[in-house]
This record gives C-alpha cells, sequence and structure tokens, in this order.
C-alpha cells in the first residue's frame, strides 16, 4: 500500500512557517490520521517535535526531497474543519498574520479527561435523548408565541431581513418580565431572532463584550426555553468546560453559541445568524496576534456562508454606520419614544451647573429614591483618584515613578496608582507643602457622600471590585461605573450621569464616541417615564442625547474622520520594530497604492509608524507588509547567555486596524 501524505499547518509563532508542509503518513498510524485531527511532527532535521494540524491528505507530495514521517498522533478527532481553516487563512492573510495565531483563538486546547468523557457511550445517549426530545417539543415555540403577546416587536427588528444580509440595530431600552424574570430587552430580541434561526435547522453565533452580558443573553434563551442547545464558549469556564462545549459544537447538530471574542470563530453546523452586540466597546478588541476584530471576522464568515449579520447596541460605531453609508447594511432604530427624558445640566443656571451634582437633579434623584431605585453613574472607580497640593493646586505624583496619588479612603494615606507606593512623607516639589486635597471622587467616595445625604435611603455601590448584577424595584441609590451598572427590574426611576467632563477631557480620537456610549448605556435602564441627568457633557453632546439623536452622532462622527483621512475610513498598518525593517517594510509598501505615512519615531532600538491605505489596496498592501515581516523573522535569533535556548527577537511587528493608535489608556 504507498504511503500517503497529510499536509500540516505547524502550531509555531514563526511567521515563515506559516504554510504547509508535506509529511508522510507511517502505516501505523494510516487509519488514526484524519484531516482535521492533532499531530506531533518533527522540525529541522528531527531535533525538534511540534504540533500541528492535519489540513489535507494527499496520494503524493510535490516536495522533490525525502519526506519525514508524522511522528505521533495527539488525537484522532477532527478539530479543525476545513471551513475553519479556510477562515483562519482569510483573517490572516487580512491582518498580515498567521493562520496558527488564528487557531489559537479559535480551537481549545486538548483536555483528555474531557474528550473521554464527551465520546462515552453515556454522554453520547444523553445528547441524542435531549435532541431527539427537542424535535418532538413545542414548547419553545409556545413560548415565544406567548412572549411575542407581551412584547410584540420582539421580531420587528429583523422583518424583511433575507440571507446573506447585514443590519445595523439600534435596540430600545428597558427589559421585559418572563416567568417572573426580568430579562434585558436586547437580550429577549437576540434569544428570540436565535430561537426562530434554530427552527429553521441553522446555528446562531452570539458575541457580547463582557459575562454580564453573557449571563443576561443566557437568560433570555433560557426563558424562551432553548437552553439545552445552548453552548457557552468564555473564560471563566475551566479547560476542561470549554473544549468539551467545542466538541459540542463540531457535532452535525445545530446550536445557539453564546461567548466573547474568540467565539466568533465557531465552526458551527449549517451557520444562519452572527449577532453581535456592542460592537464599539474596547472590550471586544482582540489583544492577541492577528489582532482581528470579532467585527471584521464576522463580515468575513457571513460572505462565506450567507448567514445574516446583525451589530446591535444602544449606540452605532462608526465602523458599522460606514457599512450602513456603504449600503452594505440596512439600518433599523427604535423609536424616540422609547426612551427617557433627559435633561442636560449645562442648559441650567451657572449656580446649579457648577455643583458635582446640581440642585435640579439632587432635589429629583432624593425624590424618587423614596419610591424606586435610582442611579448615579462615576466616572472612575476608588476613593479619590487622584490629589493635589493644597496649597498650590499642584496634582500629587509619586516620588519613585511619577505615577498620580490616590486616596482609597478619608483616613488613608495616598499611595501611587501605577507602583503602589505608599507616600507617608509626601512634599509639594513646588510650594514645599505637606498637605493633600482631593482632586476628584471615585466611586466610593461618592457613595460615602450620597449615604450622608441620604440617611434613611440604601446605598448599593458597583464597580470593578464591587459588581452587582440586580437591585430589585425598592427603595435604593446605586452608584456604578461606566460598565457596571445593575439592572433594575422595571428599570430605574431616575438616572443622574456624573462626570460627563471627565470624559471629555480624556486624548484620543474615540472620547466623544466612547463617552456617549458610556452614559446611554446607563441611560437606557431607565423607565421609559422617567427623567435623567446628564452632568457635564457639553451643550453639543448633551443636546445630541437629550433629543436621542444616536444614528445622527456616528453619522457626524464619521464624516469627521471622512474629512481628516481617519479611520475607520482608511485602514491602518501600526509597524513596530527595527529601525532598518520598518524603513525596509514601507519602501515595499511606498509604491503599491495610494499610502500616507506617519513616523517613523524611534525610541532606543525600536521604532514605530503609521501607515495609512485604502480600503481597495488591502489585500495588496497585507501581503506586502507579510512578506517584509517574513524576511525580517529569517535574520536570526540571539542567545542570552552560551548556554541558553535561543531568545526569540521579533524585528517586525505590523499591527493592522490598531485602535489604540486613536486613544490614549
Amino acid at each position: 500500500m504507498p504511503t500517503r501524505v497529510a499536509q500540516v499547518l505547524l502550531d509555531s509563532p514563526l511567521p515563515q512557517l506559516d504554510h504547509l508542509f508535506d509529511y508522510a503518513i507511517p502505516t501505523s498510524l494510516a487509519t488514526s490520521v484524519v484531516i482535521g485531527c492533532r499531530v506531533r511532527v518533527p522540525l529541522r532535521m528531527g531535533n525538534r517535535r511540534v504540533d500541528a494540524f492535519v489540513v489535507n491528505i494527499v496520494d503524493e507530495s510535490s516536495f522533490g526531497g525525502t519526506l519525514q514521517e508524522i511522528d505521533s498522533v495527539i488525537s484522532s478527532v477532527a478539530v479543525l474543519p476545513h471551513g475553519l481553516y479556510s477562515l483562519a487563512r482569510q483573517v490572516a492573510d487580512r491582518q498580515a498574520g498567521s493562520a496558527s495565531d488564528v487557531l489559537r483563538l479559535a480551537i481549545p486546547p486538548r483536555f483528555v479527561r474531557a474528550e473521554k468523557a464527551f465520546f462515552s457511550d453515556e454522554a453520547v445517549a444523553r445528547r441524542h435523548s435531549i435532541r431527539a426530545e427537542s424535535a418532538r417539543s413545542t414548547a419553545v415555540a409556545e413560548t415565544l408565541s406567548r412572549v411575542s403577546e407581551k412584547r410584540d416587536d420582539l421580531r420587528t427588528p429583523f422583518a424583511s431581513f433575507p440571507d446573506g444580509t447585514c443590519r445595523s440595530i439600534v435596540v430600545p431600552p428597558g427589559s421585559t418580565e418572563v416567568d417572573e424574570k426580568h430579562v434585558p430587552t436586547w437580550a429577549l430580541m437576540f434569544a428570540a431572532e436565535a430561537a426562530v434561526t434554530l427552527q429553521r435547522g441553522e446555528s446562531t453565533i452570539c458575541v457580547v463584550p463582557a459575562f454580564r452580558d453573557i449571563d443576561d443573553l443566557l437568560l433570555g434563551l433560557a426563558a424562551l426555553e432553548v437552553g439545552d442547545v445552548v453552548v457557552r464558549l468564555d473564560s471563566r469556564q475551566t479547560g476542561g468546560e470549554r473544549y468539551a462545549g467545542y466538541l459540542r459544537i463540531l457535532e452535525e447538530h445545530p446550536v445557539i453559541v453564546v461567548g466573547n471574542r474568540s467565539a466568533v470563530y465557531a465552526p458551527v453546523h449549517r451557520p444562519g445568524l452572527f449577532l453581535i452586540w456592542d460592537d464599539g466597546d474596547p472590550v471586544l478588541q482582540e489583544p492577541m496576534a492577528p489582532y482581528a476584530h470579532p467585527r471584521d471576522v464576522a463580515l468575513l464568515e457571513s460572505k462565506n456562508s450567507g448567514a445574516r449579520l446583525v451589530f446591535a447596541g444602544f449606540t452605532v460605531s462608526v465602523e458599522v454606520q460606514r457599512l450602513v453609508e456603504l449600503k452594505f447594511a440596512s439600518a433599523w432604530s427604535a423609536p424616540r419614544s422609547a426612551y427617557p427624558k433627559v435633561v442636560p445640566t449645562d442648559s441650567l443656571t451657572n449656580e446649579q451647573s457648577r455643583a458635582r451634582i446640581p440642585s435640579a437633579a439632587w432635589a429629583h434623584a432624593r425624590e424618587q429614591s423614596l419610591i424606586g431605585p435610582v442611579l448615579v453613574q462615576v466616572a472612575r472607580a476608588g476613593y479619590a483618584p487622584s490629589v493635589c497640593c493644597a496649597g498650590c493646586r499642584t496634582r500629587a505624583v509619586c516620588a519613585a515613578c511619577s505615577g498620580p496619588l490616590a486616596t482609597g479612603s478619608s483616613s488613608s494615606l495616598p499611595s501611587c496608582r501605577w507602583c503602589g507606593l505608599i507616600a507617608g512623607q509626601w512634599r509639594c516639589p513646588e510650594c514645599d507643602g505637606t498637605k493633600l486635597r482631593l482632586m476628584s471622587s471615585g466611586s466610593e467616595r461618592t457613595a460615602e457622600e450620597l449615604g450622608r445625604a441620604f440617611p434613611n435611603t440604601r446605598i448599593v455601590l458597583s464597580d470593578g471590585a464591587h459588581t452587582v448584577t440586580r437591585v430589585t424595584d425598592t427603595p435604593c441609590v446605586v452608584v456604578a461605573t461606566p460598565g457596571a451598572e445593575p439592572l433594575a427590574e422595571n428599570g430605574y426611576r431616575s438616572v443622574v450621569v456624573l462626570d460627563g467632563e471627565s470624559h471629555r477631557s480624556r486624548a484620543g480620537l474615540r472620547v466623544d464616541e466612547h463617552a456617549v456610549r458610556s452614559w446611554i448605556a446607563a441611560l437606557a435602564l431607565a423607565r421609559a417615564d422617567a427623567t435623567c441627568f446628564l452632568v457635564g457633557a457639553g451643550h453639543e453632546l448633551g443636546a445630541t442625547i437629550a433629543s436621542w439623536r444616536i444614528r445622527e452622532f456616528a453619522q457626524a462622527q464619521l464624516a469627521q474622520r471622512r474629512a481628516l483621512g481617519l479611520p475607520p475610513t482608511r485602514r491602518t498598518a501600526t509597524l513596530t520594530g527595527f529601525h532598518a525593517d520598518v524603513v525596509a517594510a514601507l519602501e515595499r509598501v511606498a509604491s503599491l497604492g495610494q499610502t500616507r505615512v506617519m513616523g517613523p519615531s524611534s525610541t532606543g532600538v525600536q521604532s514605530r509608524a503609521i501607515l495609512f491605505f485604502d480600503y481597495r489596496d488591502g489585500d495588496t498592501i497585507t501581503a506586502a507588509l507579510r512578506a517584509s515581516i517574513v524576511v525580517a523573522a529569517t535574520k536570526g535569533t540571539r542567545r542570552r547567555t552560551a548556554t541558553s535556548q535561543p531568545e526569540r527577537i521579533v524585528r517586525l511587528r505590523a499591527r493592522l486596524d490598531d485602535t489604540e493608535l486613536e486613544d490614549s489608556p
């Protein structure tokens, strides 16, 4: 019997190895090597062994030399379907990265115990029984009909939405009660459309930024009685749980996948719908190479599979608004009657607007807190995030690292927010003063002050260190930081957004976009008949939010970017590395399209340059950048000592569409 040949992709970070290698399949492994399985192969004349995925099996190789043989099979489970490999290759080419880096995000590590348990006779029989019961049951259709009677607009945003198309949805605020459980309206809308897609025999992938969003969506799916076909993929799971969930996705049965960034790669059976919630949230930006945003990955997958694609949120990102204006995506927005009344306090008298909480907002919050929950959003966590000299008002910084000083309570000593050093003997370098003054109030100090102002009212604190997800419809004041606001049963009686000037004073191109997104996320938690207050937003942003011109704001932001030639109207590549390699990469792409370069600028041995280019030149320029990266990577490694292992030097790195290019930390 002639020896067959496996074409494998090595699991290696080296860019020069980002292509398929041919290996002979030994007779002893002929039945266990299958397309998509994990194997271990020799590398560099057999001196090293590396893991690899079998991408294809052919009868003969085009390689003229003698092929090395596969060393062993890690697992015969085909964890890499062909469609996922094709997607990884597309994403890598778009991002000037490696397909193995994409697969590292998409495919969880193997856990032997979880794999054995998943394929045990008992587990297989249980899954078969659940699917058979689901096929016979009419509970999903009945529950969906019952919920739709209570909320008849659940599927309105998805009307006239054919396969293979994209839609931008601004969802209505609030929550809906289902079987005595309050579910955010957006989560119930997602769940309803996923349930309908499931009834068509198709799978749905839901990508959300935060764990609390996952919990909300799972609550909505459970309310519609489709929990048995839901697969959760997120970093809170154990490795075994995540791997078992991935194995379930590989089965040829439709599922509903709910997860964070990497869930977008899930190789589901018959993908019919991609739902991306709040794509403008910075948490969705992938921090690992090749740095592809789930929004861009979903666009590729929708094109490949013909599935519907939805970008939904309380706001619209400029990237999605660009798709709308290109007629690539249709648009649907909730009616303005669904939103609460918002009073920007910049429109009040000067006397009122000077206070951190203007008197009108204070009086209304006090009144409403007697009958139900009131939300107060503050910009920062902690007690006093910044302090200054009481004498000359110079900002107090750490003597060791020049980081900002902060205090954790009214009685604690100031400490550095960067290095943690306690500044017990601080002295002002300008006036030699030793007394400090609190410059700002964080969530803890605000909660403390409101507790004194409302002595008979329960104060609830929710921030990064103290997270609360739900509050009942009883009198209380909730102090929360952006993203940590609890959901209130029946909505908040009032919402007061503080520290608007703190949001707007930050540097970066997306400052206004992030500020509006943060404020609207809090205001959307109010009852439709509530009166809310927005403090420090400025006249222009305040008027925009008061009139709920959400899509118009995105249009204005995009128009500004277009006039300046900035993302997302043009693509960018941030190049970092040795100066000679950065310059060589820029020279390679100089004649390939209409480009603009900022830099390179150097800090020590490292240089940085930002390349701007048009979307139409994307394939050509990313291919050229990838070639430059490979050339730079072949220039060798160095050793720390004579006996140490080689230390890999990243001589050139390219980060496409880098959001940090626009925003300061």
